[in-house]
């Protein structure tokens, strides 16, 4: 898991190395909930998260709800996935499939297993 010590303060330097317009800000974000906003192209990988639950309210009064089951210091690797009561075997999330709402159920265990396995995300000519 990861640790945090505050460090910013309302002087001009503000937040030692911010220099990102926020970028760094929302990657740890994303990371955290378990997906990786792939710049230029209109999905995001999913990998391990950090956090149990995470929703994100969107802009259509919609939400998007990313649950890991059996999350823990041990149970870091995604044995499977469902997104809206249906089995998920991509290794990525459209952005439409974000922004439609719903929820994204990873399920977590301490070994590496087939999910993911041989999938490959889309590429965009």
């Amino acid at each position: 898991m990861w640790g945090h010590r505050p460090s910013e303060n309302g002087s001009p330097k503000g937040i030692p190395g911010n220099d990102d317009s926020g970028a760094m800000s929302s990657w740890l974000v994303f990371h955290m909930m378990g997906l990786y906003p792939n710049a230029g192209q209109n999905y995001y990988l999913i990998n391990s998260p950090i956090l149990k639950e995470s929703i994100i309210k969107l802009e259509n009064n919609q939400s998007f709800k990313i649950i890991a089951k059996n999350l823990s210091r041990k149970n870091t690797f995604i044995k499977a996935a469902s997104l809206n009561n249906k089995p998920f075997t991509h290794t990525w999330l459209t952005h439409n499939e974000l922004v439609n709402g719903g929820v994204l159920v990873l399920e977590m265990s301490d070994k590496a297993g087939d999910w993911g396995k041989n999938v490959v995300p889309p590429t965009q000519e």
